[in-house]
């Protein structure tokens, strides 16, 4: 099953394989963080979660008041709401990681089969990589950074 999944992947993206190695890993790393950024986008309600963080916010003030003022009775309600807002916050948020989950367990075996010799050669030794990059790191690479970027185009805050 795992190669028909592996198959239907190279018919979908075997067309960027003609590319050169770095090239071709680049424009997958594109392809697949706009598809993530835009799936969460779709899946994560920001104004939801957003006001699960301000409402978080809000108990968190008045728990620190309750704890200024050593009344234990609001400590353990403040903490019982604080928790039921967390549980809120972390189903809303769990959307948003499945995606990206999916894709890796899906798509990187791929990209690992597919360009699984040296596509960089680098000028110096890195730890644990040594001098030359393979598919899978190069793609790690590129999207960890155009993840950033986008990001903060985006203005997220989560």
């Amino acid at each position: 099953m795992f190669e028909q999944i592996t198959g239907m992947v190279g018919l979908v993206f075997g067309p960027i394989t003609v590319l050169p190695p770095v090239l071709a890993i680049a424009v997958f790393s594109v392809i697949l963080t706009l598809l993530v950024f835009g799936l969460n986008r779709l899946v994560v309600n920001k104004k939801v979660v957003d006001e699960i963080k301000a409402k978080m916010q809000e108990v968190r003030e008045n728990l620190e008041k309750a704890q200024a003022a050593k009344d234990k009775a609001n400590i353990d309600k403040h903490l019982k709401e604080m928790m039921e807002i967390n549980n809120k916050f972390m189903k809303h948020s769990m959307r948003g990681m499945f995606i990206p989950l999916i894709l890796a367990v899906i798509l990187l075996p791929w990209i690992s089969a597919t360009y699984s010799e040296s596509v960089i050669m680098l000028p110096f030794n890195m730890l644990f990589v040594g001098s030359s990059l393979s598919g899978i790191y190069w793609y790690i690479l590129i999207s960890l950074a155009l993840g950033w970027v986008v990001n903060n185009v985006l203005g997220n805050k989560m």
